[in-house]
């Protein structure tokens, strides 16, 4: 599970980020809770496409991208939390029903799945340090170009097996 030391990695990075395009923590808290449950819809509907596809196309391709953009769904959540100043275990409320999760939950279920937390929120950083865009007053959100960059292949961080 990623240490307190590599998440303050992370958080310095995506300070960086934010920096470099003028953004603040103030600016990421306006749209965090719409931004926040766009992520976590769009985690959802690859886990969703995942599980569909495993019981059709047993180690399709399809079931490969989809439980690559399901890593990328929970990792752009924590992303987009930590931007917005939330620390690991900052009660995040997911669902009018008072569901809370925090960012070392979905890390946690990146963990159980099998790859490095922390190496895969390094490539969302890389990843997202390449985009250009421009900051959304009204959507509250960085809006970004349609550059063709190279999503992050999440499988570059499984984690080894153990004997």
């Amino acid at each position: 599970m990623i240490t307190e030391e590599q998440f303050q990695d992370i958080c310095v990075r995506l300070e960086k980020w934010r920096k470099d395009r003028g953004l603040s923590i103030e600016d990421q808290q306006k749209g965090f809770a719409t931004n926040f449950a766009e992520e976590i819809n769009e985690a959802q509907k690859a886990f969703k496409q995942a599980k569909e596809t495993l019981h059709t196309n047993f180690l399709h391709t399809d079931l490969i991208r989809y439980m690559n953009d399901y890593v990328d769904g929970l990792c752009d959540a924590s992303v987009v939390a930590i931007n917005a100043g939330c620390s690991l275990d900052t009660k995040i409320q997911v669902s009018p029903t008072k569901d809370t999760i925090t960012i070392r939950d979905l890390l946690l279920i990146t963990e159980k799945m099998g790859f490095d937390s922390y190496k895969c929120m390094k490539e969302v950083c890389e990843y997202i340090s390449k985009r250009t865009g421009k900051w959304d007053e009204e959507t509250k959100k960085w809006i970004k170009d349609d550059t063709k960059i190279t999503p992050p292949n999440f499988f570059n961080c499984v984690k080894p097996v153990k004997d």
